[in-house]
């Protein structure tokens, strides 16, 4: 098992899982001239997706969905403007070598969804765009080997901020996006020895910072061996 993240952050994401042949895409919010220059550095193209999976519908996760209107296995827990298969909150489905777990989050769509994608060997989580992350949860998330965790934002960096004070309350509601310490202390709880690699997840621009999320969230992990990254915004970052 192995990614790449292409994108990470309020203006776009996509991400990439793959398994000997099997390649699966999770969301395609960038800009289209991006994404298809990131598959071209990775020397993938557009054809070689086995499945293609979207968390919601918000613009920075589906701006490129058109591009897999003749796809026949694009998967979404919202109605989309192409032909798609329905995902729902907890029922499992298979695609070639992943066995796909859909976990609800708790976001201002109207159904959005994280996953827990795992083979014979190796699991990864998927969990960003959330405003918590519920206790009965972890259990489905506990050990994986790689995880990528929305760390949106610092709570004093964001209040001063100049975005309306509604904007603000969104962002910090149950139904906004993780902070810091959020991710850390749902990392603390599923982070095992098993655990090769952590990628912190949807930074914000304006009120985070890469050194205080990955200090901020490194306080949670005591004893953690593994790597721990932050996703960008125009950067690819792959597994190690």
């Amino acid at each position: 098992m192995k990614f790449h993240m292409l994108a990470s952050g309020s203006k776009g994401n996509a991400f990439i899982l793959e398994k000997n042949d099997t390649k699966l895409l999770i969301d395609c919010g960038t800009t289209k001239r991006y994404f298809l220059n990131s598959l071209n550095l990775l020397e993938l193209s557009i054809e070689d997706f086995d499945g293609i999976l979207i968390t919601h519908n918000h613009s920075d996760h589906i701006k490129q969905i058109n591009i897999f209107k003749d796809h026949p296995f694009v998967f979404s827990p919202e109605q989309l403007n192409i032909d798609h298969h329905f995902v729902y909150a907890y029922e499992p489905f298979m695609i070639d070598d992943f066995e796909i777990f859909p976990l609800p989050t708790s976001h201002d769509a109207e159904v959005s969804v994280g996953y827990v994608i795992s083979d014979r060997e190796h699991k990864l989580v998927y969990m960003t765009d959330t405003g918590y992350v519920k206790e009965e949860h972890l259990q489905y998330m506990y050990g994986a080997d790689y995880i990528v965790m929305e760390s949106n934002h610092d709570p004093e960096l964001l209040m001063k901020t100049k975005r309306p004070y509604y904007i603000k309350q969104r962002i910090l509601s149950d139904s906004g996006h993780l902070s810091n310490d959020d991710a850390g202390e749902v990392l603390g709880k599923i982070v095992t020895s098993a655990t090769k690699e952590i990628i912190l997840a949807h930074l914000s621009e304006e009120a985070n910072r890469e050194d205080i999320a990955l200090d901020t969230v490194s306080k949670y992990l005591n004893g953690y061996k593994g790597k721990l990254k932050v996703g960008k915004q125009y950067e690819i970052l792959s597994s190690d």
